[in-house]
Formats: structure tokens, C-alpha cells, sequence
């Protein structure tokens, strides 16, 4: 008998221990985690393009949420259907569970669980071994945020890669109107209003406040070729505070987290067609123009001025507007756009002229953002 019982009181001792070993690292793994560095003991893993970027936060009761979220991309019947391809955003929340000295996360995509071996554990540090046997290091976030509201709106804007990445826009605002252009590659393409709550906008504001906004560069790119530029534009008092620029994910990681759900949010809102668009208001890719020089906008600037051409007055103005504003679209049926910031005169190919007004100087208000440069021939 003292055989069975001194290996029964090696198991109780074996589970006492895994037990408090579990318990001691929830207390430890609540909070938020992002990516210090990866290693991979696979000495013959394919290189690949882009970078491994993600966070996450651990909360009582076993729920998670990773940042990044989770994504379902539909399988199309065949090559006829390769422009009906679409990604689905299934969110970023999800559930964790801890069984001795392994962390695992239920993986949304495809319903499974995802297991990782704690290599090490600390106030500040997460050390994962995955079952590929790279190792995956976290520190603990610790974030000061700004406790002001820094933006009345926020406009996301997706290009597109050499294959399907979604192209689209998305305008939100503190007020709750938001407006959605979907161009390809999206669960809904076409243009559509909606409404968000105000506490949505502000989770939203404060997770690009983590980035730290004001210190970003105002581009970034990778140094490869083929990939989809991102674009965020933030605007305070119908000014434009500041445009960022990303290309093939290689701006910072807090940064990179906060736009990504928000490329998708239109698939988790009520969307209203929006109906009756004037055909000389079909236009996108806008850049103003005078003599030799010229002031390209990016697909969210250019996206927030046409938001605002979208809501302005018609009104009767003569005299000269000394800039042309280039577009693409609707060139079967207009002449070169006529502004001088403010007021925009569209001539049509019958002859018919109308002019609209915005309401105040758009390339005045945002001279500190918008650029002119020397036109390229």
C-alpha cells in the first residue's frame, strides 16, 4: 500500500503545484501586452514579407482580446469569381485559458485553440514558446494617455495591394455620422452613411492616442514592392491635424493595431445606401493644381474634402478661382474642377456651371498639412 500512496501524494503534490502555478500566472497575465521580438529555432523557415505584429490584453474570467482581431476570408468556387473576394471581421475579442505552464487562446478563424508554452512570466515580461518553436516576447503596457479629446474626426483609407486587399474608406466622427466607401474587395462595396456611438468613437480615439500621434512620422514604408498603402487622417475643428501614411505595415505597433479594426467597422454597423449622388460628384484621387505646381491629397484627405463637397451649398460666384482641382472619374462629363479653397466651379461638358461652397478655405485652414510642390511632367 505505501507504494500507491506515496504515488497518489506525488500527484496531489503534481497538481497542487500546476494548480498554483496557473493561478499565479493569471494574477500575472492580466493586463495588456504588446510585441517586443520574435525568434524562431527554425533553421529552415521560409522568409516571408511583412512583420509579425500584434497585442493583447488578458482580463478576469478567461476573456481576451486580440488586438489585431480575427479575420475569415470566404473561399471563392472559382477564378470568375476572384473580384467577389472579401475578408469578414470576426472581432477582436475572444477567450483564454491557462493549464499548468501553457497559455491558450481560442482562435476565431477557424475555431480552434491555440497553444503556447510560458517560458517565462513577470510584472513587465511575457515569454511564449509557440508550437512552431519560435519564441515570442510581450512587454506589459503601460500607457499615458492624453486625457483630451484630440479629434472630432477620423478617416481610414485602404489602396489596395497587387491581389485582394480591401479598398475602402471610412470616415468617423465624435458625433456619430459616419460615412463608408467601398470600392473593391469588401463584404459591401458602394458608398453608405451610418451612425456610431459616442463611447465607440472615444475606444476608437483611444487607441490611436496609444500611439502617441503627435511624435508619429508622417509616412512609413517597407521596402518591398506590390503592398497596400494605408492612410489616417485626423481632423480637429475642420482642420486637419495630421495625415500618416503606411505602407506595407511598417509603421509602429500601436499605431498599426488601432487602424485596423476600423478598416472593417462597416461590416459591424447598420449602413443606409446613400442615395442620388450628383454624377459630377463621382470623382476621387483629388490634387489641386496651380501653374507648375501641385498638391496631391492622400485617399483620406481626399476622401474628407469630397465629405465636404458631399454636404456644401450651391451658391452663385463669379470671378477667377486660381486653382484647378484634378480628379479621377466623371471625366466624360466634366471640365477640370475651378476653386480657390473655398468655392469649387464645376463645368460641365453641356455647358452647365454650378458652383459649390464648403464653407471656409480648405487649402488655407490645412496649409501646415497640405503641401505644393513642383509638378512632375
Amino acid at each position: 500500500m505505501k507504494p500507491i500512496r506515496y504515488i497518489l501524494t506525488l500527484v496531489l503534490i503534481s497538481f497542487l503545484s500546476c494548480h498554483q502555478d496557473a493561478k499565479k500566472y493569471n494574477q500575472l497575465l492580466i493586463g495588456e501586452w504588446t510585441f517586443a521580438s520574435r525568434q524562431s529555432l527554425n533553421t529552415d523557415e521560409e522568409i516571408v514579407l511583412g512583420e509579425y505584429k500584434n497585442a493583447y490584453a488578458f482580463f478576469e474570467n478567461g476573456i481576451c482580446e486580440n488586438k489585431l482581431g480575427y479575420y475569415y476570408n470566404k473561399p471563392i468556387e472559382n477564378d470568375e469569381e476572384w473580384d467577389k473576394r472579401s475578408y469578414f471581421f470576426l472581432g477582436t475579442t475572444t477567450k483564454y485559458k491557462i493549464e499548468a505552464n501553457n497559455l491558450s487562446i481560442f482562435n476565431l478563424s477557424d475555431s480552434t485553440w491555440e497553444t503556447s508554452k510560458i517560458i517565462s512570466l513577470s510584472s513587465d515580461k511575457l515569454i511564449l514558446q509557440s508550437s512552431d518553436s519560435s519564441i515570442y516576447e510581450f512587454k506589459k503596457a503601460n500607457y499615458k494617455l492624453n486625457k483630451e479629446d484630440l479629434f472630432d474626426q477620423i478617416i481610414v483609407s485602404a489602396s489596395g495591394c497587387y491581389g485582394t486587399c480591401p479598398i475602402n474608406d471610412i470616415l468617423i466622427s465624435k458625433v456619430g455620422k459616419t460615412l463608408y466607401n467601398g470600392d473593391s474587395y469588401n463584404t459591401h462595396n458602394g458608398l453608405f452613411t451610418s451612425q456610431i456611438s459616442l463611447s465607440d468613437f472615444l475606444a476608437i480615439e483611444k487607441n490611436f492616442k496609444k500611439a502617441n500621434i503627435e511624435k508619429l512620422q508622417d509616412s512609413y514604408y517597407a521596402n518591398w514592392t506590390d503592398d497596400e498603402e494605408i492612410t489616417v487622417s485626423f481632423v480637429k475643428n475642420d482642420t486637419l491635424v495630421k495625415t500618416i501614411l503606411d505602407y506595407g505595415g511598417k509603421a509602429p505597433l500601436e499605431f498599426y493595431l488601432a487602424y485596423s479594426p476600423v478598416r472593417y467597422l462597416y461590416q459591424n454597423i447598420k449602413l443606409d445606401t446613400l442615395q442620388n449622388i450628383p454624377p459630377y460628384l463621382q470623382i476621387q484621387d483629388l490634387k489641386f493644381i496651380e501653374n507648375k505646381n501641385e498638391c496631391s491629397l492622400s485617399k483620406s484627405e481626399s476622401f474628407y474634402l469630397w465629405s465636404l463637397l458631399l454636404k456644401s451649398t450651391k451658391v452663385y460666384k463669379e470671378g477667377k478661382l486660381n486653382y484647378n482641382l484634378d480628379f479621377f472619374g466623371s471625366e466624360n462629363i466634366l471640365e477640370p474642377i475651378q476653386t480657390d479653397g473655398r468655392y469649387y466651379r464645376f463645368q460641365m461638358k453641356d455647358k452647365q456651371i454650378l458652383t459649390l461652397d464648403i464653407g471656409f478655405n480648405f487649402l488655407e485652414r490645412n496649409k501646415k498639412v497640405l503641401k505644393f510642390k513642383k509638378a512632375e511632367n
